[in-house]
């Protein structure tokens, strides 16, 4: 199949006896027909990293080097892993396309399809491309076939993150708690109510979305200033302005879905999720640190996963890095790793820059005391 021909949307499962072989081919281009069956997969897929509409709205898809990998079923799209193309000294460089906005590395894939031999198909396109030197990838699945590869194994850097089945809703949540964290969040709960009637809402409408954005976002940053905390990727432009555009479009769209706490009428916290089939991922939140004694973090993550379990979804994932916070509130924890594999010679001395530079950076700017920071920020 040419990489510019259309695509026929995802349809019955195509595993078992009989199923068409995989087969995957790099787009360098979006073109109508796969767009279209791209959007059709992401509505029907069993787990979605970044989704079309997300990706879109954020501008994501505009003036880049796009390598969409494409992984069919006869002609029936059934796996989409989409990645950019960026120029680093000599070498080219695949990544996610949908850098800082997207959580998680790997294929979307339809019901059905053998994850394994979507990933083979997927991994051998990819290094059968004869322009790409290496591939980054932030966060990928502890089990992704490319970590079989030595070289991939041996290179990636591990994290743990940490989730919570939410099937029976909040209250199992709770009950994990120790009888004083219990005790103490329910106290908090009726000091919230004190001040005002306390409400949970999902936002929809893409007006009130953006609002919302721009009150969260000045609400973070302040806190990142009391605590002399650099926060590179969200601070900088083109992070904010793609959430911007992410959340200017309809949850349906975009599968990034908002959620917000109001007492006595005025908002109070804010949390943003991606959400797919199997998993509403916590990517973003803040809270108004004035009301922080009274646990309004705790409060809209607790209505947050209520939400999630009243639709149907299993898993509320706190994303990496662990914290202390987050394996009290979880039930599991998995790996995940970032790898850089060189797919070229001519990639290989870039492996250690691109895969412990920005961990270098963040150390060092931890070691400065605020004093010390202040004068670099001041001398630049």
């Amino acid at each position: 199949m040419p990489p510019s021909a259309p695509l026929p949307p995802a349809a019955a499962p195509v595993d078992g006896p009989g199923a068409p072989a995989l087969r995957a081919t790099v787009h360098t281009a979006l073109s109508p027909g796969l767009r279209a069956a791209w959007a059709a997969l992401d509505q029907r897929a069993e787990r979605v990293p970044v989704s079309l509409g997300l990706l879109e709205a954020a501008g994501r898809l505009r003036d880049r080097a796009l390598r969409l990998v494409a992984v069919t079923a006869g002609d029936t799209l059934v796996g989409l892993w989409p990645l950019e193309v960026q120029q680093l000294g000599p070498a080219r460089v695949a990544s996610r396309l949908g850098g800082p906005l997207q959580p998680y590395d790997g294929l979307t894939l339809a019901p059905g399809v053998p994850h394994q031999a979507a990933q083979a198909a997927a991994w051998a396109a990819l290094r059968a491309a004869d322009d790409l030197d290496l591939v980054r990838l932030d966060a990928l699945d502890a089990g992704d076939l490319l970590l079989r590869d030595p070289e991939a194994a041996a290179g990636a850097r591990r994290h743990t993150a940490a989730g919570r089945v939410v099937a029976a809703g909040a209250p199992p949540l709770l009950a994990r708690q120790s009888k004083s964290r219990r005790k103490t969040v329910r106290r908090r709960r009726r000091q919230l109510e004190a001040l005002g009637p306390v409400a949970f809402h999902r936002i929809t409408a893409p007006a009130a979305r953006v609002r919302a954005l721009e009150t969260a976002l000045s609400v973070k940053e302040a806190w990142l200033d009391q605590l002399d905390a650099l926060g590179l990727v969200f601070r900088s432009a083109g992070f904010q302005d793609g959430l911007r555009g992410a959340v200017a479009v309809d949850p349906a769209r975009s599968m990034l879905e908002m959620f917000q706490l109001t007492v006595d009428g005025q908002p109070v916290a804010w949390e943003l999720c991606h959400r797919d089939p199997r998993s509403l991922r916590s990517f973003l939140g803040c809270y108004r640190p004035d009301l922080a004694p009274l646990g309004v973090g705790v409060a809209l993550s607790l209505e947050t996963v209520a939400w999630a379990a009243a639709q149907g979804i299993g898993v509320y994932d706190f994303l990496p890095p662990l914290t202390d916070f987050k394996r009290a509130w979880a039930d599991h924890e998995r790996s995940v790793a970032a790898v850089v594999l060189p797919l070229r010679l001519r990639g290989r001395p870039l492996v250690p820059l691109l895969r412990d530079g920005r961990r270098v950076v963040k150390q060092a700017w931890e070691r400065l005391a605020p004093e010390g920071a202040a004068r670099l920020l001041l001398a630049g």
